[in-house]
């Protein structure tokens, strides 16, 4: 995040790098146990800066491994991405991961 503020209400964590993407998944698991059995929603923003800095295959790999672990804790997971910036083999690994695919666009 860049050019504005960090909310610091504890309710959002930001990652050091997009390079290490286990300590995404660590964070997420720290943040589910400590939201207990509330409903939890956890958003990806955005799929498109984490595919600059790692490669198809471990991306793939990581949103199998995160999204497979919020299943069970029935949390609601949602990944954002820039079609226009995203890279054929990042969108078939998108289409394999997420059950919904939603395409929002602005007035043309």
């Amino acid at each position: 995040m860049m050019m504005s503020e960090r909310d610091d209400s504890g309710k959002v964590i930001y990652v050091e790098s997009p390079t290490v993407l286990e300590n995404i998944i660590l964070k997420v698991a720290y943040l589910m146990r400590r939201a207990g059995d509330k409903k939890q929603l956890v958003l990806v923003d955005s799929i498109n800066s984490l595919a600059l800095h790692n490669d198809a295959k471990m991306l793939s790999e990581f949103l199998h491994v995160l999204i497979s672990s919020l299943s069970p804790k029935e949390a609601y997971p949602v990944v954002l991405a820039t079609k226009e910036s995203m890279r054929p083999e990042i969108a078939e690994m998108l289409a394999l991961v997420c059950d919904q695919v939603v395409e929002l666009s602005g007035p043309e």
